[in-house]
């Protein structure tokens, strides 16, 4: 659906696998904690209560896998605080409060032990093969934010941030002032074998759309600036890490005075365009230039190794998870699911 409100809930990240679990599911009255492995139906599973509730009109938040944006890794039924999520690793999830808050609901009931006895050399093979494909994508990424670290670094001696910090101000003045400061995280970046990934939750939900042209790694500083203006303003936050380096920000929106940010390329005729450009000292910058393409070259490089990598991994799991589908009896997930549907929606 055009107006989804898609997130992902992980990163690959520089630093490795970043879960935000805890974050986003944490504070919610009931979690549904689905366990199984790799093709045993979790994504539909958390699919059919999705649908169930947009049927019964609830408002659902979706959270895409961040190694497959077309699987669901969980949902949320805000209408009724509760969550049905993929519990499984990497991201994870164990009860705190076990049949209070929290409810494990385990697939792996369904499937035939046998069958997947027969192939367990080929499956243990598979995931150790998945796992080091993941290590060498995190060095490549670890690689990239590096140089990115190092590209921030020699161009925010060329920030104009007098002039920086003046935009703010002038994007703010008509912002009214809110009752209480508050952060939401609702990460919609990610890259994994389908590439770099910018969800379009935020602009969907606001009035005022703004894309913020980069080229020289300072957006974060412009998104930072008005982070800080929403806090004084005590307007409540939406915001969205960084998938590379998540202590920066990526995307923010701002539902009390309806604006959305994104650091993004889109060049679509309705949002309006900030360009970072107009914060750098030209003259300052040109010091820098040699680095800079050598710099760029090298990331091309590294992102091309990201993303080899990537669909490697998606092969190997697609590989295992037909061993798993060919083990498992789904006429038992129906049944499981029928009974979560009953106690969610009664």
């Amino acid at each position: 659906m055009q107006n989804e409100k898609k997130y992902f809930a992980s990163a690959n990240t520089e630093k490795g696998f970043v879960s935000y679990f805890n974050e986003i599911y944490g504070e919610l009255d009931m979690v549904y904690i689905i366990k199984g492995g790799p093709g045993t139906g979790k994504s539909s599973f958390i699919r059919k209560i999705a649908d169930e509730a947009e049927a019964n009109k609830y408002s659902v938040e979706y959270f895409y896998c961040s190694a497959d944006p077309l699987s669901l890794d969980g949902i949320i039924i805000e209408d009724l605080n509760t969550a049905v999520i993929d519990g499984t690793s990497p991201h994870t999830y164990d009860p705190r409060y076990p049949g209070v808050k929290d409810k494990i609901i385990y697939l792996g009931d369904s499937w035939d032990d046998e069958k997947l006895q027969k192939n367990a050399e080929t499956i243990c093979e598979l995931v150790n093969t998945k796992s080091k494909l993941y290590n060498n994508v995190y060095n490549y990424l670890a690689a990239v934010g590096r140089i990115e670290a190092e590209i921030k670094l020699y161009n925010k001696r060329a920030l104009l941030y007098e002039k920086m910090q003046g935009a703010v101000e002038r994007l703010s003045r008509g912002w009214k002032n809110g009752k209480v400061f508050s952060k939401k995280i609702r990460p919609v970046e990610g890259i994994s074998h389908a590439g770099h990934i910018m969800y379009d939750t935020y602009h969907n939900f606001a009035e005022n759309k703004y894309v913020i042209k980069d080229r020289y790694g300072v957006g974060c500083l412009f998104m930072d600036m008005l982070l800080k203006k929403a806090e004084n303003k005590a307007l409540r936050v939406i915001y969205s890490p960084s998938y590379l380096d998540n202590t920066n920000i990526s995307a923010l929106y701002l539902p009390d005075v309806s604006c959305s940010f994104v650091v993004d390329e889109d060049d679509d005729i309705d949002k309006k365009q900030i360009n970072m450009d107009r914060f750098i000292d030209v003259d300052e910058l040109r010091k820098n230039k040699q680095k800079n393409r050598f710099a760029r070259r090298c990331l091309n490089s590294l992102y091309e190794g990201v993303q080899k990598g990537f669909d490697e991994i998606y092969d190997v799991h697609t590989s295992l998870e037909k061993y798993y589908i060919d083990a498992m009896d789904f006429s038992k997930n129906a049944e499981i699911l029928k009974k979560i549907k009953k106690e969610i929606f009664s």
